[in-house]
């Protein structure tokens, strides 16, 4: 975001700059003025008749490829003129505090060897500040060691977090990520991590939502991993398989597979696991299964062709999973319901289609299968979503018409004889 030109302007005598935001704001709290460098960067805005510090009254990226492309004559251009090259190069990398953090390197610049050995340590020191930080709190923070820092932000100042800490990577010093390190290393429940070699941060902060992800090995060996586009194919290979296994675990009557699935330790003993559940699935035919399901599928939301037809029996979909090889046939609580529908391709590639039924009733494409679950090719998607877009128009016309009619009062009718 950059702040317009009519809305900033420079205090000749002091080089402080004036950012004027009553008019979005109405009220006072919109005016705010940051001191220049030599001024520490002191952030205030304006209460009442007076100014009054606020370190949190503006969270903005004054270095950045946007700030650089900014036209000269702009206030905010002329401001940062008169930051060193040195302090805008240690907080580039810094998307938020970065003010809060030029703030420190303005009072003590030796602030700037703790970003080079610990950058997430120095990214953190604006959490201990609170709204009003001090030259001499700056130099108290600045002179503690990295461990009483961590203590003072995320309440653990042990080594092991700081070793921890050492070993993250991918960091971005986002928002979302400054909350991630609060939820993640906020209690001990990070301490199985000191051992790992290695923490993909990307895959760290997405499973920081699941609360006992450190129970499955897979996950904790996908942590591991340090190429983050392999890491996240993984991973959703992971979230996949995981949801197909527990489909076939209770299409099958089995126990939850849970303590089974924190045992395996990658991917492949996962598939492993989901190719058997599969293929026992695919050979109880009618003896286990159909009997579960005395009843046939609802009816499909969506018109077969020729090419593309529903399958509408537990027997059906039994034989589409075995002779497809894949666990289509887990679906079946799905389809019952009212969540997705199968469908079988038969051209231009033999194939199988789901289709996920959204609360309003829209249907969209959610997977495309050939067997083994290959990729399908790109005519076969092309014809999937000509047949889609078709039968929904159809199926939009006939509700049309089906209103119209329940509307219409019927002109046909006998009227009681009168004497």
């Amino acid at each position: 975001m950059i702040i317009g030109q009519e809305f900033c302007s420079l205090e000749r005598e002091t080089g402080s700059l004036l950012i004027d935001l009553r008019e979005i704001y109405g009220f006072d709290y919109g005016l705010i003025r940051l001191a220049s460098w030599e001024g520490h960067l002191r952030l205030e805005r304006m209460e009442g008749h007076g100014w009054v510090q606020d370190d949190t009254a503006l969270d903005y990226s004054f270095v950045s490829d946007a700030m650089d492309s900014l036209p000269h004559d702009h206030p905010m251009q002329h401001f940062c003129e008169k930051i060193p090259q040195w302090a805008k190069d240690v907080v580039r990398p810094f998307s938020v505090n970065q003010l809060r953090l030029l703030r420190i390197l303005s009072i003590n610049p030796k602030a700037q060897e703790l970003a080079a050995s610990s950058p997430v340590v120095f990214w953190l020191l604006p959490e201990c500040m609170g709204d009003c930080s001090t030259p001499e709190l700056v130099f108290e923070l600045t002179g503690m060691q990295r461990s009483k820092i961590l203590g003072r932000a995320l309440g653990d100042s042990s080594k092991s977090l700081l070793h921890c800490l050492g070993k993250l990577d991918h960091l971005e010093f986002s928002l979302f990520d400054l909350e991630c390190l609060r939820l993640l290393f906020g209690d001990r429940g990070w301490f199985e991590l000191r051992h790992f070699n290695a923490l993909n941060w990307q895959i760290l902060k997405i499973l920081t939502r699941r609360s006992n992800w450190l129970e499955y090995q897979s996950l904790r060996s996908l942590v591991q991993t340090s190429e983050v586009s392999v890491a996240r194919h993984r991973l959703q290979e992971w979230n996949r398989l995981t949801a197909d296994v527990n489909r076939l675990a209770n299409a099958l009557g089995l126990p939850d597979p849970s303590e089974r699935l924190k045992r395996l330790r990658n991917n492949t003993e996962l598939r492993r696991l989901h190719d058997v559940l599969t293929a026992r699935l695919n050979r109880q035919r009618t003896v286990a299964v159909e009997a579960r399901y005395q009843k046939p599928f609802p009816c499909p939301p969506l018109s077969g062709d020729l090419d593309i037809q529903p399958i509408t029996s537990v027997g059906e979909l039994l034989d589409e999973g075995s002779s497809m090889h894949h666990c289509v046939a887990s679906y079946m609580d799905m389809i019952f319901s009212g969540t997705c529908y199968i469908y079988k391709v038969l051209s231009p590639e033999r194939a199988t289609l789901e289709i996920k039924i959204l609360p309003d009733g829209k249907c969209r494409i959610n997977q495309l299968k050939l067997a083994c679950n290959a990729k399908p090719s790109v005519e076969t998607a092309a014809r999937v979503r000509f047949w889609m877009k078709n039968a929904s128009n159809m199926r939009m016309k006939d509700k049309i018409q089906e209103s119209q009619s329940l509307a219409t009062p019927p002109t046909d009718f006998h009227r009681p004889f009168l004497p």
